[in-house]
């Protein structure tokens, strides 16, 4: 495994003539086929999101069933950490749920549970069915903040690639 600053790094292997490069004048989490999580709080979004890669040494062929099927959990996962590592304390408007808020409605519930675990994976199977709906309705409206939303970007690309393939997307970690 390669060792990143900081972080960590999630890279999508695209086949040559996808759009999917770097692009110096996005920001980091509008890159396409990138994931990138600081490595300084959990719970970790990415290690839910595609878990074979951090035990495989080479990328690893992950279907994009599988990364649909987990996006709602990891959108939530990605949103609390989010909230517990940077807006907490700073924002006191953030503890209260309203409608109007509803990113923060769906991730509510979670603040009572999380910080008692150390597995993503025990995390995302606490979350509702009714809370995985909401964050699937915010999936498809697109209604995301830039870090959230760079998850379902890069779940869209691995859909395009196994799509014109017919192979899934290869994907690997470094941390």
């Amino acid at each position: 495994m390669m060792v990143s600053n900081m972080g960590i790094d999630i890279y999508m292997s695209v086949p040559e003539g996808f759009a999917a490069k770097w692009q110096p004048n996005k920001d980091i989490h509008e890159q396409e086929g990138y994931l990138r999580e600081s490595y300084h709080g959990k719970p970790y979004a990415t290690r839910y999101f595609v878990e074979e890669a951090f035990r495989a040494e080479e990328p690893i062929a992950i279907s994009v069933g599988v990364l649909r099927s987990r996006l709602p959990a990891t959108v939530m996962i990605a949103n609390y950490r989010y909230h517990a590592l940077y807006e907490q304390g700073r924002n006191p408007a953030l503890h209260e749920v309203s409608e109007n808020n509803l990113l923060e409605a769906v991730v509510a519930p979670a603040r009572e549970f999380m910080g008692s675990f150390g597995h993503e994976h025990e995390i995302a199977s606490c979350f509702s069915e009714e809370q995985l709906r909401a964050t699937t309705a915010l999936i498809a409206s697109r209604n995301l903040p830039k870090y959230a939303l760079a998850f379902v970007n890069f779940v869209d690309l691995a859909e395009r690639v196994e799509f014109e393939t017919f192979k899934p997307a290869r994907i690997y970690a470094c941390y």
